[in-house]
């Protein structure tokens, strides 16, 4: 069982002004890493792109509940210093891998994300993280709830089958607009490439599982097939082995684009 401890958070010196730091909660993962959980209250989460990003998630907006991600995939953009804060947080350097290690938690994520959205028009969104810390905050499905009492479009990027705990809130939102949920997959299989590259995310058999479940549901789903790595996921057969269990999940094909 992991251990839990509760102390008092260090100072951030990326919050912006007026952010609040509520306490820290620092635990052990299943896969024995430490894991340290960082609660504040930032003062906007609704990301406005310049333009709807047509040719990959058809996206106008995005907010996350979560800085870091722990499940450490080593190719994640979200690595780069440009888009990583913590890069730059001093309390996160105490850890082997920061980005994996110390996570931030956006307490107010639904109440900040109901705000702005009632100030923007209508588009697709993507909202969510399904990571580890999600099973102990549950901001993501509060995130959700915001989307489909707004009416709001929304898409859903994951690599856990957690998401299917909120199947019924993104049924709602594709009800009365519309959602899909996608899975980043770019391997057939796990083995020999989970413990690499995506160490700590849930395995690749599992989202495949949870894809058809979602199809099943009458939701749009499919492969996020990127990143395509040189050499270690380009080749023929993985391709084609990729392509085929995303058809056998009766899903979106992988190379497929639609704008609702």
């Amino acid at each position: 069982m992991s251990k839990i401890m509760a102390t008092r958070a260090p100072k951030d010196a990326n919050m912006r002004p007026g952010s609040k730091t509520i306490g820290v909660t620092q635990l052990t993962s299943i896969h024995g890493s430490p894991v340290t959980y960082v609660p504040y209250q930032p003062k906007r989460i609704l990301n406005v792109h310049k333009h709807v990003d047509g040719g990959w998630f058809w996206t106008k907006y995005s907010a996350h509940p979560y800085v870091g991600c722990q499940e450490g995939c080593v190719y994640c953009y979200w690595r780069d210093e440009k888009y990583d804060m913590l890069a730059r947080d001093p309390a996160a350097q105490q850890f082997l891998d920061p980005f994996s290690q110390y996570i931030k938690v956006k307490t107010n994520a639904a109440e900040l994300l109901r705000n702005e959205l009632s100030r923007v028009h209508k588009d697709v969104i993507s909202v969510g993280d399904y990571q580890p810390a999600e099973a102990r905050y549950g901001l993501s499905r509060e995130m959700l709830k915001i989307c489909a009492e707004l009416g709001f479009p929304t898409l859903l990027l994951e690599k856990s089958p957690l998401v299917l705990r909120d199947l019924d809130v993104v049924s709602q939102i594709n009800e009365r607009s519309w959602a899909c949920a996608i899975f980043s997959i770019v391997r057939a299989d796990s083995e020999g490439y989970g413990e690499i590259f995506e160490p700590y995310a849930p395995r690749i058999e599992g989202r495949f599982r949870a894809m058809k479940k979602i199809a099943d549901s009458g939701i749009l789903t499919g492969t996020a097939f990127m990143p395509i790595l040189p050499c270690i996921c380009d080749d023929d057969s993985n391709l084609e082995a990729v392509v085929k269990k995303t058809a056998r999940a009766y899903a979106l094909p992988a190379f497929h684009k639609r704008r609702p």
